[in-house]
């Protein structure tokens, strides 16, 4: 059995490598090289932030979904590290600690909810007040800020290429510039021919 993955992005690849390392036979199929779209055009940011803060997440979900949600990028985060370490990816792993910062008295208060969500939660962080802020940012307006770790930054498209050749060394069959046209049935149709 060979089992197919569309797209070398950042999940396709991870779904590859996965099936890969529990000794299946893949085939990845890119439209573009691998990392080559978005998963190499981001930023590189490796964080469970998304576009609401923990604080936020806890008024929309609650206090026990809001923290699965936050707990489930933090598992990808983990998994990436672990893939670099375990591997040696040279792609400029950085351990970076995000900082949370706010503007007047709005944001000194987001910043305290920010605080109190994570307390709750039991997320470490490190709080802030306008005077002790200048010792981790130089920045004159802001007025408090929560500074938390478990955050990096890599070169995403080097990511993407280091675990290709990871994925080549494993067994696994990558055709980069193969866009998948149709799925149907059991075959995925490229340009060049199909996959089975």
């Amino acid at each position: 059995v060979v089992l197919a993955v569309v797209g070398g992005g950042m999940a396709g690849l991870h779904a590859a490598l996965h099936l890969t390392e529990a000794g299946k036979k893949v085939v990845l199929l890119e439209r573009n090289i691998c990392g080559g779209s978005s998963t190499g055009k981001s930023a590189g940011f490796l964080t469970p932030d998304s576009e609401l803060e923990l604080n936020q997440l806890v008024r929309r979900y609650g206090w026990e979904d809001a923290k699965k949600v936050w707990t489930i990028p933090a598992e990808g985060v983990d998994l990436i590290v672990r893939n670099i370490k375990k591997y040696k990816l040279k792609c400029d792993l950085q351990k970076q600690d995000s900082l949370f910062l706010g503007i007047g008295e709005s944001g000194k208060k987001a910043v305290h909810e920010e605080a109190r969500a994570r307390e709750k939660l039991g997320f470490p962080y490190t709080l802030y007040d306008k005077k002790n802020l200048k010792s981790v940012n130089t920045g004159k307006d802001y007025t408090a800020g929560i500074q938390y770790s478990g955050t990096y930054g890599i070169n995403s498209l080097l990511y993407a290429q280091e675990l290709k050749a990871v994925l080549l060394k494993l067994g696994a069959k990558i055709y980069e510039s193969t866009e998948v046209m149709s799925i149907e049935g059991h075959t995925a149709k490229t340009h060049l021919g199909s996959v089975t």
